[in-house]
C-alpha cells in the first residue's frame, strides 16, 4: 500500500476527488465515534453494571486489544481484499457490535462485544489509507490526509453530547443502538456509491518487518505515535468520570464541558500540517511533548483552586497538542522511511501504539482514580511525556 498517493485516479489538482475524499472522511467520523461515545458513557454503564473504575476503564483495554488485531490483520487482508470493500465491511460490523452490545448484560459479555468492536473498528485504518491514497496524487497526500483526519477532532466535540443527551433520556443501550443503525447505513452506501481503493495491496515481507525492527527512529515513532493516541483518547475516555467523581460536576456539565474543550481542535489538526513544514518535524514534536506535558500535569489540578475556566483552558490545550502532533507524526514516517515501506510499518506500528496508548494509558488512569486519583495519572502521564523528549536526538537526521 502506498500511502502517498500511488495510482491517483484524479488530476493534479484535488478539487476534483474532493468529494470522494469527504464521503471517505464522512464514513471515518461515524467509525470513530462508534468508538468515541463509549468514553461519555462509561459513566451510564458503571451505575447500570455496578462496575468500579478499575473494571469500566478496562472495557477501554478490550476495545483496544481488538483494535490492534484488527489494525495487524488489515495489512494482510487488503493484499486479498479490495480496500474499500474492507472500509465499508469496518463500517458495517462495527455496526453490528454495537448493537449487540446495548443487549449485553454481564461485564464479560460487554468486554467481548468491545473488542469485536475494536477488531472491527481497526481494520478500517489501512484500507482507508490506501483508498485515499488511490484517489489523490502525491502532491495532494497531505491535503487529502488533513481533511480526513477532521474526523476525529469533530467526533470528539459531538460525542459526549450525543451520548450523555441520549443516555440520560433513553439510556446508554439507546445510544449504541442510534450510532450502530448509523454505522451500518454509512458502511452500505459507501459499498454501494464509495470511490477508490479498487486495488489490492502489498502483502508484508518478513524482510522488511526484521529491517524495520532494527532500526532507532522506528521504535521512537512506535512510542511518540502511543503518547499521540494516549493523549487523544484516554484523557477523553476517563475525563467524565474524573469530572463527576473527583471535581463535583454532574454529568451533562461535564460532557458539555468535555465538548467545549475539543471546539479548536479541528482547527488545529489543519494547522498542525503547516506546523510541521514551518518547524520541522523534530520542532513540532518537541512542542506537543512540552506542551501536552505541561497541559496534562494543569489538569490534575483541583477546580477549586484554578476554577472551571482554568480547568477548561487546560483541557483544551491538551486535547490541542494531541491533534498538533498527528501530521507532524506521520511526515516523521514519510522522511524516514521510504514510499514501498511506510504502509508495512504502519501495520506493524499502529497496533502497537494503539495498544499502549487506547488501552493501557486509560487503565493505567482508572487504577489511579480507583486508588489514588486521577489527578495523580494525569500528572504522571505529563511527566511521561516531558521524559520522552530527550529520545527526540535519535530523530536528529529526519
Amino acid at each position: 500500500m502506498d500511502i502517498s498517493g500511488g495510482n491517483a485516479v484524479t488530476s493534479g489538482r484535488i478539487n476534483g476527488a474532493m468529494p470522494a475524499v469527504l464521503f471517505l472522511t464522512a464514513v471515518f467520523f461515524v467509525n470513530y465515534t462508534d468508538r468515541a461515545i463509549l468514553g461519555p458513557l462509561l459513566v451510564h454503564m458503571e451505575r447500570s453494571l455496578n462496575l468500579d473504575h478499575v473494571q469500566a476503564t478496562s472495557l477501554l483495554l478490550f476495545l483496544s486489544t481488538g483494535f490492534s488485531c484488527g489494525l495487524l490483520s488489515s495489512g494482510f487482508v487488503t493484499a486479498s481484499v479490495a480496500p474499500r470493500k474492507i472500509v465499508a465491511f469496518s463500517a458495517i460490523g462495527s455496526g453490528i457490535m454495537l448493537l449487540c452490545i446495548s443487549r449485553a448484560h454481564s461485564l464479560w459479555e460487554v468486554r467481548l462485544f468491545f473488542a469485536l468492536l475494536g477488531f472491527v473498528s481497526g481494520t478500517y485504518m489501512p484500507a482507508a489509507m490506501a483508498t485515499l491514497g488511490s484517489l489523490v496524487l502525491p502532491a495532494n497526500w497531505s491535503t487529502a490526509v488533513a481533511v480526513h483526519e477532521l474526523s476525529p477532532a469533530v467526533s470528539f466535540i459531538f460525542s459526549p453530547l450525543l451520548a450523555e443527551t441520549i443516555a440520560t433520556y433513553k439510556g446508554w443501550q439507546s445510544a449504541m443502538v442510534v450510532m450502530g443503525v448509523l454505522s451500518i447505513a454509512m458502511g452500505t452506501l459507501f459499498l454501494l456509491f464509495g470511490k477508490g481503493g479498487r486495488e489490492k495491496t502489498e502483502r508484508p515481507s518478513a524482510g522488511g518487518i526484521a529491517a524495520a525492527l532494527k532500526t532507532p527512529v522506528f521504535w521512537v515513532f512506535i512510542w511518540l505515535f502511543a503518547l499521540a493516541v494516549g493523549g487523544e483518547f484516554a484523557p477523553y475516555s476517563v475525563l467524565p468520570l474524573s469530572l463527576t467523581s473527583e471535581q463535583g460536576l454532574g454529568s451533562m456539565e461535564a460532557s458539555q464541558l468535555l465538548s467545549l474543550s475539543r471546539v479548536a481542535s479541528p482547527f488545529v489538526v489543519l494547522l498542525g500540517g503547516v506546523a510541521a513544514a514551518r518547524l520541522g518535524v523534530v520542532r513540532a514534536i518537541f512542542l506537543f511533548l512540552a506542551v501536552h506535558g505541561i497541559a496534562l500535569m494543569a489538569m490534575a489540578l483541583p477546580a477549586s483552586l484554578v476554577g472551571k475556566p482554568g480547568l477548561l483552558a487546560a483541557m483544551a490545550c491538551q486535547s490541542m497538542t494531541t491533534a498538533f502532533a498527528f501530521p507532524a507524526l506521520f511526515a516523521l514516517l514519510a522522511r524516514a522511511f521510504p514510499i514501498g515501506q511506510q504502509a508495512m510499518l504502519l501495520s506493524l506500528s499502529l497496533p502497537v501504539a494503539t495498544y499502549l496508548g487506547g488501552g493501557m494509558v486509560p487503565m493505567l488512569l482508572g487504577v489511579c482514580g480507583e486508588y489514588l486519583s486521577f489527578a495523580t495519572g494525569y500528572f504522571l502521564f505529563g511527566l511521561l511525556c516531558l521524559a520522552t523528549i530527550p529520545s527526540l536526538r535519535l530523530c536528529k537526521n529526519v
